[in-house]
């Protein structure tokens, strides 16, 4: 205690030490620093002391602790713990890259994305309405690294411009009034082919992510709730409710019993670009999450927010548990590699000689971007 450390607390520092003991200094509040620090610093001084006077090497460890209390009293506060991002060492320091020609090239890029692919967290998408949006999310979902994502009465991946240019079109076609047929003719001609052609681009990258998401679709929430209670998995919903709790790094309910605070399978509600996720699934869900903003918008576009939501949670994760235990199981990992090097193989002899090696995988790349030729080729 403060008022008890003096020379008693040295001469009971400098025992220990000398006995062998193990000295641990910790504070519980805020007005305990300047002692702590104090007393930390006797103890170096008479470590120091008692390892010359025998002859020993000194080793000095600094440990931080895993929480962070509440210490709003201090007025300094306290700092937010340090989230690492899911990505393997190799990632880091990469040595084995794409490149024209490479040996198995394609399928060592997808045992890459394998052994980066996580079932711990499933993203759920309640009755979206733009297609743009959908796309949107399904690209973001793969390429951050997660697996499963459950779609409820998903709209059409067309945006709700090319949907609005194929009605008129169709009006042109077949209204029997002439006044309608301009109209509608005029309508139409308006539309910008700058804007079409980014519905195409977007529509490709989601057909291509959705190759390799495993997708699943419900006519309705009771169904997919029912789902998610039968796979175990525990439910936070996104809300901008005022009892939502705030889904951030240093949040005291998720600090304080961290990383309890995290279920080992979660499913991350998002709801429609107009109304948010449905009362039947905040009702049913075991979480209310909301992330924080600092201007006077409101809420963010579904598309941003599953990228900020999903990238915050895979750090937590990857703060929380090994990395061994966020992969998805072997089980699944064979299957899906099965799948993805048949989808892969663009002749029938690629297609045995993958086949062929689903038990027996080559190396991963350890980054997956593309060649710097291949870039250039097309304009990225």
């Amino acid at each position: 205690q403060e008022s008890t450390f003096g020379s008693r607390g040295y001469s009971a520092l400098g025992q220990a030490l000398r006995t062998g003991r193990n000295v641990g200094i910790m504070s519980e509040t805020p007005k305990l620093r300047a002692a702590v620090a104090c007393a930390a610093a006797a103890v170096v001084v008479l470590a120091a002391s008692v390892a010359a006077s025998q002859g020993l090497a000194l080793f000095l460890e600094r440990r931080r602790r895993d929480s962070c209390r509440d210490d709003r009293d201090s007025g300094d506060g306290c700092s937010a713990p340090q989230m690492p991002l899911m990505v393997p060492k190799e990632q880091l320091a990469p040595e084995t890259f794409d490149r024209p020609g490479l040996e198995l090239r394609l399928i060592r890029k997808a045992e890459a994305v394998l052994q980066r692919r996580t079932g711990s967290l499933l993203v759920v998408l309640e009755c979206l309405q733009d297609g743009h949006n959908h796309c949107a999310v399904l690209r973001t979902m793969e390429a951050l690294g997660v697996q499963h994502v459950w779609l409820i009465s998903p709209p059409p991946m067309e945006s709700k411009n090319t949907l609005e240019r194929q009605r008129l079109a169709e009006m042109a076609d077949t209204a029997k009034r002439g006044r309608v047929k301009r109209y509608a003719a005029q309508r139409s001609e308006k539309a910008w082919q700058v804007d079409a052609e980014q519905d195409e681009q977007h529509l490709a990258f989601a057909k291509g992510a959705e190759r390799f998401l495993s997708i699943r679709t419900f006519d309705d929430t009771a169904a997919c709730l029912e789902a998610l209670r039968e796979a175990g998995r525990e439910v936070w919903v996104t809300a901008l409710e005022q009892q939502a709790q705030v889904l951030a790094p240093g949040a005291p309910w998720l600090e304080d019993n961290f990383p309890g605070a995290l279920p080992k399978r979660l499913a991350l509600v998002l709801g429609s670009e107009g109304l948010g996720v449905s009362d039947t699934f905040k009702a049913a869900a075991d979480r209310l999450v909301y992330l924080p903003l600092s201007g006077f918008a409101e809420s963010l576009n579904v598309s941003v927010a599953a990228a900020l939501a999903v990238q915050l949670l895979l750090q937590l994760y990857a703060r929380a548990f090994p990395e061994e235990e966020l992969r998805l199981p072997a089980e699944e990992l064979r299957s899906l590699r099965a799948d993805w090097y048949a989808k892969l193989a663009r002749s029938d002899d690629e297609r045995k000689q993958y086949e062929a090696l689903v038990d027996a995988p080559p190396v991963p790349l350890d980054d997956l971007r593309r060649s710097d030729m291949n870039r250039r080729g097309r304009g990225k």
